[in-house]
């Protein structure tokens, strides 16, 4: 994705005014930054608001079960299914950050990238991967027994929920960064924890 920040217009903090300037307080990570991300939505602050509301809703908001490491991974293989070196980057560093070993969690993501299969992960966090790539790859295809295989895994209707939403937010997301070139210049990868 090169140096550049995106192949639209970015407002940088300095030139963010009133509504913006709100938001940008809001979307700034716990270090300060502004992800490039937030800044090529810049030209639209409510469209920037809502939808990074409805991300920290679905992938950390208090109220969800799903396990942190478990729904920074999904978030991540949306991003390797759809080809996106941003959300790939910095999601897989937050699983990263979270899982148990390093050197597990880089197995696992190099075994997605290679699509073989991960090592190291229990029956539910492979069922959940399996039903991620049935939905990024060929959602017309889903049917009522892929959320039974859910619930065989172990997953209780609630976190097959947040599952489904993660999933299709990084549709939007995976998207977003690849239809406005959105680069990693310049960027810390992934959150403060």
């Amino acid at each position: 994705m090169g140096k550049k920040v995106s192949w639209i217009k970015v407002v940088d903090d300095e030139n963010a005014g009133g509504a913006l300037r709100s938001v940008h307080d809001r979307v700034r990570g716990a270090g300060g930054q502004l992800d490039n991300l937030h800044r090529a939505m810049g030209l639209r602050p409510h469209i920037l608001d809502g939808a990074d509301r409805l991300y920290r809703a679905i992938l950390h908001d208090k109220g969800n079960s799903l396990t942190p490491w478990l729904g920074e991974l999904i978030a991540t293989y949306v991003g390797i299914l759809n080809r996106c070196a941003y959300t790939t980057a910095h999601h897989g560093r937050n699983f990263a950050t979270l899982f148990d070993a390093a050197d597990k969690a880089a197995a696992i993501l190099a075994a997605l990238h290679d699509e073989a299969d991960p090592p190291f992960l229990d029956p539910c966090a492979r069922a959940a991967l399996e039903y991620c790539e049935k939905l990024t790859r060929t959602p017309d295809r889903m049917v009522e027994q892929d959320v039974d295989r859910l619930r065989r895994a172990g997953i209780p209707d609630g976190e097959i929920l947040e599952i489904n939403q993660i999933v299709a937010n990084f549709a939007y997301w995976t998207r977003t960064a690849n239809g406005l070139g959105i680069g990693l210049a310049g960027e810390r990868l992934g959150y403060d924890v």
